[in-house]
């Protein structure tokens, strides 16, 4: 109790020496464009980069809320508890899961809807109706699928600019922390969250696998990419009972490569560091991937494609990991630390699925995940309505 307290109060001091000392000094530096880490920012988005690199923080081990443990109520918060699958956790991950002392478990998932419609959470689909199934960023140990949520505004985005596509379902999986430096929720407990609430949107609501459209951000983008290779491989070895694949997957700059490593001075990882909030090279970062990976060695993450599924090493095979996926669509920005993932996920894909079925739009001055930033305009609503015309095209 007096440990969260002393972190409170260190965050509000944190906040307060951000908004009276550092502020000022950014404002009166940041005047000419060139100085900024993008000359083509606004005085506006610039500071708004250098708030949230002060103030972000991802591998601290404080209680985040809502989360999995209920639903939080409110003003058209609409949700749906999710039952466990045990049945469906089979092969390698249900090896680690027993490693890491995981089961599956109910979490809820939030509704979201277009503006004016009123559809009971979990109600069956009109004849052909379309889903999309979210899966949030937050490095797998922050954030929430809570409607108030700051990721959620991407979940409103896309409701705002879709047509056909009416609802959208954001599981609140469970995050990886510790507790007494003991894991907590570690890999794989995500993949199976994101199992269960797949399944949940094919054999409770009743949905078929092929009008459901998958996305993630950030570390949901890895989600989502590793929840389709779990279908696979479960299809593959013959379980009559794990869903066929969706239809589509839409990732928003991915995290695809966990290894912890020296980073070439040349790559994005380094090269974006002072244009984006996000460091993947900084040790906040590493003290998050920790926080997943559990007792696991962190060097596994440059080896398991469940992991990393596009790591830039060569330990996961180049070719034949995304055979038989969907169509897909990777968003990033040519500003964020993440930028080379979603190229060398690109090309990975690319090599498997031909590029007919795989495109890569890159806006050049986004940070990363920026479709969560309501100020980040015009790309925001350029990427959410390229989003919202590639998730309805039936081809």
């Amino acid at each position: 109790m007096l440990s969260r307290l002393s972190n409170q109060l260190l965050g509000i001091l944190r906040l307060a020496i951000v908004l009276f000392v550092r502020l000022p000094y950014w404002t009166v530096t940041s005047l000419p464009s060139w100085s900024r880490p993008r000359p083509s920012w606004s005085l506006k988005r610039t500071l708004l980069v250098y708030f949230f690199q002060s103030t972000l923080s991802l591998g601290d081990a404080e209680p985040v809320t809502p989360n999995h443990k209920a639903i939080e109520e409110g003003p058209g918060v609409k949700a749906s508890w999710v039952p466990p699958v045990p049945d469906l956790i089979r092969g390698d991950v249900a090896k680690w899961a027993q490693e890491a002392g995981v089961q599956s478990e109910r979490v809820p998932g939030y509704w979201f809807e277009k503006k004016g419609l009123d559809i009971l959470p979990g109600a069956p689909p009109r004849a052909g109706e379309k889903v999309i199934y979210s899966l949030h960023g937050g490095a797998y140990t922050k954030m929430s699928a809570h409607p108030s949520n700051l990721v959620s505004i991407l979940r409103h985005g896309l409701m705002e600019h879709t047509h056909s596509i009416q609802r959208l379902f954001n599981i609140e999986y469970r995050l990886a922390t510790r507790v007494s430096n003991k894991p907590v929720y570690p890999f794989p407990t995500q993949l199976i969250d994101a199992v269960a609430g797949y399944n949940y949107l094919v054999k409770d609501v009743g949905f078929a696998p092929e009008n459901i459209i998958v996305t993630g951000d950030s570390a949901g983008g890895n989600l989502a990419i590793v929840l389709i290779r779990y279908l696979l491989e479960r299809k593959a070895a013959g379980d009559i009972n794990i869903p066929d694949i969706p239809s589509a997957l839409l990732l928003f700059s991915p995290w695809v490569d966990l290894e912890v490593r020296q980073h070439n001075p040349n790559s994005s990882a380094i090269r974006n560091i002072p244009s984006d909030y996000l460091n993947i090279a900084g040790q906040d970062f590493i003290l998050a991937t920790s926080y997943f990976m559990g007792a696991r060695p962190l060097s596994e993450a440059a080896s398991n494609p469940y992991i990393s599924p596009a790591p830039q090493s060569s330990a996961v095979k180049p070719t034949g990991y995304f055979e038989k996926y969907p169509r897909t669509l990777i968003v990033c920005g040519g500003a964020e630390t993440l930028q080379d993932q979603s190229h060398i996920l690109h090309k990975k894909m690319v090599a498997d699925l031909g590029a007919e079925n795989v495109q890569l739009v890159e806006y050049p001055d986004a940070i990363h995940d920026f479709c969560v930033c309501s100020w980040h305009e015009p790309e925001r609503s350029q990427a959410l309505e390229l989003s919202a015309r590639w998730m309805e095209d039936e081809s």
